[in-house]
Order: structure tokens, then sequence, then C-alpha cells
């Protein structure tokens, strides 16, 4: 085994045994083994790769401008459950620099109703909700400009937890959901910055091979 497998694997357990001091969240069965999502093949049209940028004028990196890079996380027991992942440096709500596992899951609900931009509303049938105490302002959505995407909760008035329970389908109605996709995130970052983009994509089969035996 490598050295940037043994980190990556390593920088996975370290972040996703934080959670454990997280407290009870209500509705949940934390106790329940949850299986993690595969990291997709970065050949795909969905990874793409960033030069950090930013216009402010303070001693911070900030997550809206600083995404390292955007890639895909597979569910093969739900493939309609898409994950983004874009580990970033620092922390735009805190205004903290650092790693930031960051991303968003988007889940297909019944329907909810969301606002338009210029206040009216409609029916919306997937729920988008960021993770890593970021929104990234860069997305898959064909743009190549930056752009700033509202967090689906906000709209819906719903809490992060309230959203997964009452929206997210069986079996994927826990935390544990986002926050294995945070570690995982967080892995992959630390391990571009590391050991450098090439290295970490090549190794990619190599992470699988782990996180296929790995439940948290």
């Amino acid at each position: 085994m490598g050295n940037i497998v043994k980190e990556f694997i390593e920088t996975f357990e370290n972040k996703s045994e934080e959670y454990e001091y997280w407290g009870d969240v209500e509705s949940f069965d934390l106790d329940s083994p949850f299986p993690l999502p595969l990291i997709s093949k970065p050949e795909s049209q969905n990874w793409r790769f960033s030069i950090p940028f930013d216009d402010w004028n303070v001693d911070f990196w900030f997550s809206d401008s600083t995404a390292l890079f955007f890639g895909h996380l597979e569910f093969s027991s739900n493939e309609k459950i898409l994950v983004e992942v874009c580990p970033s440096m620092g922390e735009r709500q805190q205004y903290e620099s650092g790693l930031i596992g960051a991303g968003s899951i988007t889940v297909p609900v019944r329907s909810y109703k969301k606002k338009r931009l210029d206040g009216s509303t409609y029916e919306s049938e997937s729920l988008k909700i960021a993770f890593g105490g970021v929104d990234p302002i860069w997305s898959k959505s064909g743009s190549e400009l930056p752009y700033r995407y509202q967090d689906d909760l906000e709209e819906s008035s719903l809490k992060w937890d309230e959203a997964i329970s009452m929206k997210f389908p069986s079996g994927f109605n826990t935390p544990k959901v986002l926050w294995g996709c945070e570690s995982i995130s967080y892995a992959l970052g630390f391990c571009s910055l590391v050991h450098g983009f090439r290295s970490m994509i090549n190794n990619i089969p190599e992470f699988n091979a782990y996180l296929e035996t790995k439940t948290i």
C-alpha cells in the first residue's frame, strides 16, 4: 500500500471520527452502520479542476473562490442520489482558513415549493443540501463563469436534519450520508494538496477498494 493510500485512509478516519462528538440528532438511529459512496471515474465530464481566485482584501482563504476541484461520488444502492464534492480552502461563514471537505448532495423528492428569483414559487422534485459548512460558488451546471446557488434548505425553511429525515429516501435518512461524503471530500482534497492531482487521480481505484469495506 502506497503512502498516498495510507494517508487517504488515515485522513478519512480522523475526519469521520469527529462526528462522534456532535451529540444526538433527533429522529435518527446513529448506531446503524451506513455504507459509503464510491468515487466516480475522474475521466467523467462531471469532474472539473479549477484555478483558485480571490478578490477579497483579507488574510483568509474563502471557500467560494478556492475550490480545488469538482468531482462526484456514487451510491451503488441508489444512483438517483447525486453527490458533488469540491474540497475548498477556507470557510466563508466562519472566516476560518484551512481545508474544508465541501460539496453538495441532491436527492429526488416527491415535491416541495421553491422560490424563483422574481419571488414566485414552483414545485421542485429535488432537494440540494450543501455540506462542509460552505456554499461553493462554482458548480457543474455547464457555465464557465462563477455563480452562486441558494441553498435549497433556506428556500424551503427546513433545517438540514429536518430535511434529511423528511425528504431523504429510506436507508439514506441519516446525517451519516453528509458526514461520510464530507470526510471523503476532505481526504481527496488533502491527498491532492500533499501529493498532487495526478497522484490522487491515479490512486482512486485503491481509495474505492478501501471505501467498499468501510461503513460509518
